[in-house]
């Protein structure tokens, strides 16, 4: 924490120096939000985004602000403008594939989701999240060979087994729920 306060410190020297430099105040912003103070964060990024629109990094800063608040749609909007200049940018995809599904446009988020497992097939969050987004839309028989093909290849990762043995357990069609499987 004492090295966040130290380059807030110099972020804002710099500031003083440049006043319009949104990658500074970006910066700053992340200190302080490293720091626990996410309201003047906040208001850095915001800073940024009114002066340099498409600056993707505080647009990706403020969807997740927004996305750990609950603010799934407003969130979307964030991680959409970041991805408008760098598509490759897989974590702003990822947490647009995760604000979508909670934000109920689950058919919307698997194309996301299946774009960062092109690029980063075990990035749990991604692979984990298409199911959830395919148990959302009904497709629990997608959803439980997907878990099964995680299970296998990834047996170290709980969060899959424990996934499928929920869906198992209480998936609606008769032809998924397999409770005997759920207890093993």
């Amino acid at each position: 924490r004492e090295a966040w306060a130290e380059a807030a410190a110099l972020f804002r020297k710099g500031i003083a120096l440049d006043s319009a430099n949104p990658a500074l105040r970006h910066r700053l912003g992340t200190a302080l939000y490293m720091m626990g103070d996410q309201r003047a964060a906040r208001e850095q990024f915001e800073s940024v985004v009114r002066t340099t629109p498409d600056h993707r990094m505080a647009q990706y800063s403020l969807g997740v602000l927004l996305q750990a608040d609950g603010r799934h749609a407003e969130a979307v909007e964030r991680f959409t403008i970041a991805l408008r200049s760098r598509p490759g940018y897989t974590e702003a995809r990822l947490r647009l594939a995760v604000s979508l599904r909670k934000a109920g446009r689950a058919k919307e988020s698997l194309a996301q989701y299946e774009q960062v497992l092109a690029t980063s097939p075990d990035l749990t969050e991604a692979r984990f999240g298409l199911a959830i987004a395919d148990v959302q839309l009904g497709r629990y028989r997608e959803a439980r060979d997907r878990l099964n093909e995680a299970t296998r290849a990834y047996p170290d990762q709980q969060v899959y087994a424990h996934g499928l043995a929920r869906l198992l357990a209480a998936a609606p069609d008769d032809q998924v729920r397999d409770g005997q499987r759920a207890m093993t």
